[in-house]
């Protein structure tokens, strides 16, 4: 833009299909977690996004969210593997206080459910995470 303002998108679609994925089985001793070569294959796909903006004020805002289908295809039968998201998303918004010398930097993620590997059926946890989030501020001063 004239004033100085830069905006960028991305956008990106992926497919991998995996044969050599090493899983893990939650399912045959709840008590151990069995590491195998998937006996099929595994798929990766999705679309991911960023937008970044930079203003002549020094403001910066970079965002970007991901979607996700993970599957493990073994025998003819779909499962989504446990411990996947469908969704993420991250920021980081940055300003500089030239007057004190101050970075103001605040970042963060959130992720959506995913499924959850229990011990048993009597297991009381749930099977699904909740949507989750970190986040974070940091302040650098740079007068000294």
């Amino acid at each position: 833009f004239d004033n100085g303002t830069f905006i960028g998108i991305e956008t990106s679609f992926f497919h991998t299909r995996f044969s050599n994925k090493i899983v893990s089985d939650y399912d045959t001793n709840p008590n151990q977690i069995i590491y195998d070569n998937i006996n099929g294959y595994a798929i990766s796909q999705g679309i991911s996004t960023n937008i970044d903006f930079n203003f002549p004020n020094g403001l910066k805002i970079i965002t970007g969210a991901s979607l996700l289908d993970n599957k493990n295809i073994e025998n003819g039968r779909k499962e989504t593997p446990f411990l996947t998201e469908k969704f993420t998303a991250t920021w980081s918004v940055s300003y500089k206080i030239q007057a004190i010398d101050l970075n103001v930097d605040y970042t963060g993620n959130v992720y959506s459910p995913m499924q959850l590997p229990l011990l048993s059926a009597l297991d009381p946890r749930a099977p699904e995470s909740p949507w989750y989030s970190l986040q974070n501020i940091q302040f650098t001063y740079s007068g000294l």
